[in-house]
């Protein structure tokens, strides 16, 4: 059987890793500006149709937050939902 993306961001491992990352990234920081203290890992990728992606790959700030509100919303839900790995 073949895992799916959200079964993959959803494994204990992989969620340890980012977490670390996350810590690591943090130490490395030099102001509270700099510094992310949550993340939410996605298991489907930004997408070129929804305008998520510009023609020169990088991401569209805008259309990314107007098609994934939920999610965003998720990062400063207090208490924080398990699906969000912080510091």
């Amino acid at each position: 059987m073949q895992e799916t993306n959200e079964d993959i961001i959803a494994h204990s491992a992989v969620r340890e890793a980012f977490k670390q990352k996350l810590v690591a990234f943090a130490k490395q920081s030099t102001g509270s500006s700099t510094v992310v203290e949550r993340i939410l890992l996605q298991a489907v990728p930004p997408s070129i149709d929804a305008h998520e992606i510009t023609d020169k790959g990088s991401l569209n700030q805008r259309a990314v937050q107007a098609h994934r509100e939920d999610q965003i919303a998720l990062l400063y839900q207090e208490p924080l939902s398990d699906l969000v790995i912080s510091l």
